[in-house]
């Protein structure tokens, strides 16, 4: 039995001083990236982005440790969520070996994203933290009358943060800066809560603050 423990030991031993190798492997030599064809590939085929196929990539860097012959990926993507509008810029790392399938963590999500692993394996590849920018979606997405703006939530208030000219948006009076309050007599707090309503009804009446000042705007398809 003993015997058994201390070979249990010694593996784990091993194990952890094969990690810290991995990790302390002296000159990692970091490579900008200015092509994503690989990167994009294997966001479609392994992630679970909800749309990998509109992934960009920005600060992307790549390293090659040879001690385990294991390719790092560090950097920052954006991808459109299920609403389809983009989630904003996130840490991303992967970890890529003829062995074994790429190992993909994005921050934004509940995938166990390690902090631990990007302070530690991208050190000087020079990502950086990045603030969480605001989600936001395409007005079209939500109901045609809405085509050409776009709407963001940003402190538990939904925000129009463009409008096209002589959109249907604009045709229709909604103005930048207008911060939308309430849908046909439901309070609205997120973009899911609009998307809802808005599946669910074909013309929408929209309170707006514009200014301090309410207003009504009227929403409806051609």
């Amino acid at each position: 039995m003993r015997s058994k423990i201390k070979r249990i030991q010694f593996a784990a031993s091993m194990g952890l001083l094969a990690t810290v190798a991995f990790a302390q492997e002296e000159g990692p030599i970091w490579t900008k990236i200015d092509s994503f064809e690989q990167l994009e590939e294997m966001m479609i085929s392994e992630s679970s982005l909800k749309d990998p196929f509109s992934v960009r990539f920005r600060h992307t860097v790549r390293t090659v440790y040879e001690a385990s012959d294991s390719t790092v990926w560090c950097g920052h993507l954006n991808a459109k969520n299920s609403m389809g509008g983009y989630i904003g810029w996130h840490r991303f790392y992967i970890s890529d070996s003829p062995s074994k399938s790429p190992l993909i963590k994005i921050e934004t999500e509940d995938d166990g994203f390690s902090s631990v692993f990007v302070d530690t394996f991208c050190k000087g590849s020079g990502i950086e933290h990045v603030k969480e920018e605001y989600p936001s979606v395409e007005g079209a997405s939500l109901n045609p009358g809405l085509e050409g703006a776009v709407l963001t939530l940003k402190n538990g208030r939904v925000h129009v943060t463009d409008v096209a000219t002589e959109s249907p948006a604009d045709i229709r009076k909604l103005r930048v800066d207008d911060v939308i309050t309430v849908v046909n007599r439901k309070p609205v707090q997120s973009l899911k809560e609009f998307q809802t309503i808005s599946s669910n009804s074909r013309i929408l009446f929209l309170e707006v603050d514009r200014g301090g000042k309410r207003k009504v705007v009227q929403i409806r398809p051609d």
